[in-house]
């Protein structure tokens, strides 16, 4: 799934989908470590970071993590509209 997000509000820069993984919180009942996984977006010019979503997750894979991505996404699209884009779609 690609992830379209908005130019940075501040910058102009582009922004990117960013996770780490916070602490192990448990294992799941086959033995997979759960952890919890934080999820953001983040400018890559200025390095402004957007809402970030907290989920607990499998740590090698587990299909929330695109909801978490898609959250993160949501939140940093979801904006008052810039000046250059105000000007930008009026064209």
């Amino acid at each position: 799934m690609d992830i379209d997000l908005k130019r940075c509000p501040f910058c102009g820069g582009k922004a990117k989908m960013m996770s780490r993984e916070e602490r192990l919180v448990g294992e799941t009942e086959s033995g997979d470590k759960c952890v919890v996984t934080v999820f953001y977006a983040r400018c890559n010019k200025c390095f402004s970071r957007g809402k970030p979503f907290r989920m607990k997750t499998n740590k090698y894979y587990d299909p929330k993590k695109k909801t978490g991505e898609a959250k993160a996404a949501e939140s940093w699209n979801a904006r008052v509209e810039s000046a250059g884009e105000k000007q930008t779609n009026r064209t």
